[in-house]
């Protein structure tokens, strides 16, 4: 039908003057039919048809045997060509249905994207031009140009939500269809059916197995009954963690390769040995590449203080194995909150904790090292060649959300101690004489009070982690401010101290808040009488300077006063008790020894033929440990491991023995 411009200005201006309520009610309409189900009918469909003929194609060329087939939804028929051809057996009722979960996300999906909310406006104008094309169908000419505007809204009206007639039903419902199509669209191009893989589309179809990745049995709990537990504590360990807390304060300069490099002294008398850090900005390239200059001064800068709490937390994981360098742990993102204490935080949502998690898992595995030590005691020189510190791979794991892929609700960190722990982590080599086992007491409270504090309060969380290593040094030996500041602030900002006032102010006030955090965490600080005077004391501690200013010149009485800071309570009964069962070793070294000199003072015992030395390759000859050899004489790992260092004399019976069992002549 053609209008004359009089008829279709007055069309526009009804259109114009449709109340905003109307379209409110058309909406909310439209909300309650079941457009979202067909939408996800129509999905469904797609992805099952994506799934047959996916199936169909890998079957046909030889990708999937018929027999692996688990699904009992398609039914393999062969062609005369013997091709084989896929057919879902779903009946047909049941391939209306989308997937209850189909249908939810297809819901939030195109909720989240705003579609209805703007194809409703669409389709509410298409709506109501169609309606008013109706109504001057309906409607005389004569008698539409009679009515009033208030009349001609209340016959619009009713054409549209009263009593729409079938033509308009029909029209407005061809229109529907393309907005459900562009639904459809829409929402496969978000599920990339070409790409998924053919597990992923049966998952998808509803016609396979709904699995997802299962996380790995994680190791043992650490803290197991109590709020301590051993970690290793060796020199190269303890720097690590200053690397991670201090960064840029610690003093890193270009090796001969131009590789920027912090070099730690080893303090041996004779100047002998080297240890050597660099960073890499991979954490999973099995032969990661030190970096240079600003690239590496920009990876330790984004070093979390919160990674020297992972680095200690790996420490403590690799005392649990018998060869933490060949043995690898698991621990998992629960345990990790757990001993931070991230899953007390209400503040963080849980992909926030994973995302901490995950960062701070990371950074350790940044760090490469060399060492060279010399020959101590008994023990020879060794090499540890550059490599990682740690090994360190993360896994996730979750849930598949509406496109297939896994939404991480969880993740897992597998690792394993880099070849240092060969050396300074070896229960066996310990007991030989061949290597060290050096470890201390690590606490569950420092690790979370490092986590708490670590933004506000940044140079205690430097301290802890440092007293964590010094504690199984000595947990009574007297240490300088000055040194402890420079741990706290680096040794530039506690030199340009001494030159602006403002500075030295402030830094004081923050050390003094620094010890109070410790004291609060169950550090016990304890000020020296003669040269941490009262009048520079902190103000919160009783007896100290009070409301009273510090006096003049105080900043370098300060420096070069003394404290002594013990660790709490349970750290010193895990330490007490490494001590007396080093005292136990001790006393039982002293006491073979005490029996190996009266029986060599025996004139009427004959001497052995056999020098440890030739016992001890007699053994490897074999490929016996000392344990095995002892267990073929009826003694001691101990007491082959004395004889070998020709600490103990041998009975003639026993060495006629060993002559026998090694073959030696």
């Amino acid at each position: 039908m053609t209008f004359d411009s009089a008829s279709t200005i007055d069309r526009q201006t009804i259109l114009a003057s449709i109340p905003l309520e109307w379209e409110s009610k058309f909406k909310q309409e439209l909300s309650r039919s079941p457009i979202i189900k067909l939408v996800a009918v129509q999905v469904s469909q797609h992805i099952i048809e994506a799934y047959r003929r996916r199936v169909e194609t890998a079957l046909r060329s030889g990708e999937l045997d018929p027999k692996r087939l688990n699904t009992p939804y398609l039914q393999i028929k062969s062609t005369q060509d013997r091709r084989p051809t896929v057919i879902v057996t779903r009946s047909g009722e049941t391939l209306q249905k989308p997937l209850a979960t189909t249908e939810e996300q297809v819901g939030q999906v195109l909720s989240a994207l705003n579609f209805w909310e703007s194809s409703a406006s669409y389709m509410w104008s298409d709506l109501t031009r169609m309606a008013f094309t109706e109504m001057e169908k309906g409607i005389e000419q004569s008698v539409l140009h009679s009515m009033d505007q208030q009349e001609r809204l209340n016959t619009l009206y009713a054409y549209i939500f009263d009593e729409a007639s079938d033509s308009l039903t029909s029209s407005f419902s061809t229109i529907l269809q393309v907005y459900i199509e562009q639904a459809v669209q829409l929402i496969l191009s978000r599920y990339d059916l070409p790409n998924k893989t053919l597990q992923e589309l049966e998952w998808l179809s509803g016609l396979g197995q709904k699995t997802v990745p299962r996380a790995p049995t994680t190791s043992p709990e650490l803290f197991a009954g109590g709020f301590t537990n051993p970690f290793a504590t060796c020199k190269l360990l303890w720097e690590s963690v200053n690397i991670l807390t201090q960064k840029k304060d610690l003093l890193w300069q270009p090796d001969d390769d131009g590789k920027l490099a912090y070099t730690s002294p080893l303090n041996f008398r004779d100047g002998r040995g080297k240890l050597i850090f660099w960073v890499t900005d991979d954490p999973e390239e099995q032969y990661p590449e030190a970096l240079a200059g600003e690239a590496a001064l920009t990876v330790i800068e984004t070093f979390d203080i919160r990674a020297a709490c992972m680095h200690l937390i790996y420490a403590a994981h690799v005392t649990t194995l018998n060869r933490p360098w060949e043995e690898e742990f698991v621990v998992d993102d629960t345990q990790i909150a757990s001993y931070l204490g991230l899953d007390k935080r209400k503040d963080l949502t849980k992909e926030q904790k994973l995302k901490i998690i995950e960062r701070i898992s990371e950074q350790p595995a940044q760090i490469l090292t060399f060492l060279h030590w010399p020959q101590q005691g008994s023990i020879e020189s060794f090499y540890v060649e550059k490599s990682r510190l740690w090994e360190v791979a993360i896994g996730y794991h979750g849930q598949r959300d509406l496109f297939g892929d896994i939404k991480c609700t969880g993740l897992t960190i597998r690792c394993r101690a880099g070849m240092w722990a060969k050396y300074f982590l070896n229960k066996r080599g310990s007991e030989e004489g061949k290597a060290f086992y050096q470890y201390g007491v690590l606490s569950k409270t420092l690790l979370q009070t490092i986590t708490k504090v670590w933004q506000h309060s940044e140079g205690a969380a430097r301290m802890l982690a440092w007293l964590s290593f010094r504690a199984r040094v000595s947990s009574n030996q007297v240490l300088y401010t000055s040194t402890l500041m420079e741990v706290a602030y680096g040794a530039e900002k506690v030199a340009a101290a001494q030159r602006d006032r403002e500075l030295r102010s402030s830094l004081a006030n923050t050390w003094d808040n620094d010890l109070l955090v410790l004291c609060e965490a169950g550090w016990v600080v304890e000020f020296d009488p003669i040269t941490y005077l009262p009048e520079i004391q902190p103000s919160w501690k009783e007896g100290g300077r009070g409301d009273n200013k510090r006096p003049r010149g105080f900043w370098e009485k300060l420096r070069n006063s003394r404290v002594q800071i013990h660790p709490p309570k349970e750290i010193l009964e895990g330490i007490a008790k490494i001590q007396r069962k080093r005292k136990a070793i001790s006393a039982l070294d002293k006491t073979v020894n005490v029996e190996s000199k009266s029986v060599s003072r025996k004139s009427n015992r004959a001497k052995s033929p056999l020098s440890g030395e030739q016992i001890k390759a007699g053994r490897e000859q074999k490929g016996w440990s000392q344990q095995e050899l002892g267990e073929k004489l009826g003694k001691t790992k101990m007491w082959v491991s004395l004889i070998e260092r020709d600490k103990r004399s041998i009975k003639l019976k026993d060495a006629k023995q060993l002559q026998a069992i090694l073959e030696l002549n």
